[in-house]
């Protein structure tokens, strides 16, 4: 026989953080802070599976970037394999029709900015979400969101910096700088 404390620890195993969204939309860089849909896979900056309270505020932290599901993972931290138990939980969950939190990298653009090097990728959220997202769409570009590291906020970049974002950026812990990373950059909900 089950005790009350052994169901609720069950109970609590079992509860999903994200919500089932009927009805959204396909994605616009309008729609980055809010609910959307890529392919066959509903995003929520609020209510998916991950999120983060920055999701909500993108355009004020940083940027959103269409970036290859392949092309975010070489960016970060490699998983070794960590992450693919997670990924297919996470497959499952997209199939029953819950909303996905929008992956995101840390980008810091201080040596960018300074003429001393690419921007670096120096945190990251998503892996798991991105190995599923990849099984479920293909590796077709998505938007990511792109929060900015060092205290740098979005109204800091400058045109050009933004720009040179495209070109190349190294990848989080290690010195390859992965060249045209992002198929667009969104800046303040307008393409760069």
């Amino acid at each position: 026989m089950m005790t009350f404390k052994q169901f609720l620890a069950e109970a609590e195993e079992r509860q999903i953080y994200a919500k089932k969204i009927e009805g959204a939309q396909p994605w616009t860089p309008a729609l980055s802070e809010g609910n959307y849909k890529v392919g066959d896979i509903t995003f929520s900056a609020k209510d998916g599976l991950g999120s983060v309270p920055n999701n909500q505020e993108v355009n004020y932290m940083g940027f959103v970037a269409l970036c290859r599901p392949s092309v975010f993972l070489r960016l970060a931290l490699d998983h070794a394999g960590e992450r693919d138990g997670s990924a297919r939980d996470i497959k499952g969950l997209i199939e029953q029709g819950y909303a996905v939190g929008i992956p995101w990298l840390v980008v810091d653009t201080r040596d960018l900015e300074d003429g001393k090097g690419p921007a670096k990728i120096t945190g990251h959220e998503g892996r798991a979400r991105m190995l599923a997202i990849k099984s479920i769409n293909g590796d077709d570009p998505m938007p990511i969101h792109c929060f900015l590291g060092g205290g740098t906020r979005a109204h800091h970049l400058t045109p050009e910096v933004i720009r040179d974002l495209q070109k190349e950026i190294q990848v989080e812990r290690g010195t390859i700088a992965i060249p045209t990373p992002f198929k667009a950059v969104y800046f303040n909900g307008k393409a760069v």
